[in-house]
């Protein structure tokens, strides 16, 4: 009984300290707006339309909170896009490897995205426009072994989809990574075998 206590207590206290990692990164976010355009008025058909560009970026602050958490750790983001029939869509992503001290922020700036926005306004005086609008963003923090270090994710219902995209770029970065190894064994290997013949 008194092995099987002590079990019960280890693995559960593996468990609180995973929990408690999975937390020991504070994630701050926001999109910003680095440059717009405003285009000339264009007459077409019956109506004036004008069209506006701007570029938008995602400002990411991430704070190791946890002193027992890893230093080095790595960023993926993902940003979502309101298109012109209302609908939230990833539109592009990224990811940084970070080295970060206890309670010190680390800032990173995404790539900027090209949003698009049409105005009209008919001869009779109606007016009307499409745009688009970047309006959500997600961040995952994992440690080397792909271990959830942090996460945010605004609004809450991107995160099904934002989990499932860093999921898919969790599985290709192992790919990639296993891959490497391999070619790492091969030619050492090769090197072992080319001393050996002298």
């Amino acid at each position: 009984m008194k092995i099987l206590a002590s079990l019960l207590l280890f693995v559960s206290s593996g468990t609180l300290f995973a929990q408690n990692l999975a937390q020991s990164y504070q994630v701050r976010g926001g999109i910003s707006t680095e440059s717009s355009y405003r285009g000339d008025k264009i007459e077409k058909g019956n109506r004036d339309v004008r069209h506006k560009e701007k570029e938008q970026v995602l400002k990411m602050e991430i704070r190791r909170m946890n002193p027992n958490a890893p230093s080095n750790a790595k960023v993926y983001w993902i940003l979502a896009m309101d298109d012109m029939q209302g609908r939230l869509r990833p539109v592009g992503g990224g990811e940084q490897e970070i080295h970060s001290q206890v309670g010190i922020p680390v800032e990173i700036t995404s790539d900027s995205i090209s949003v698009k926005e049409r105005d009209w306004k008919r001869k009779n005086g109606k007016s009307g426009g499409r745009e688009q609008d970047l309006k959500g963003y997600a961040v995952l923090v994992v440690d080397s072994e792909g271990n959830e270090l942090g996460f945010k994710c605004s609004p809450n219902s991107l995160e099904s989809k934002s989990r499932s995209y860093f999921s898919e770029e969790l599985a290709k970065d192992a790919e990639k990574e296993e891959r490497q190894e391999e070619r790492a064994a091969k030619r050492n290997a090769g090197r072992q075998k080319k001393n050996k013949g002298f």
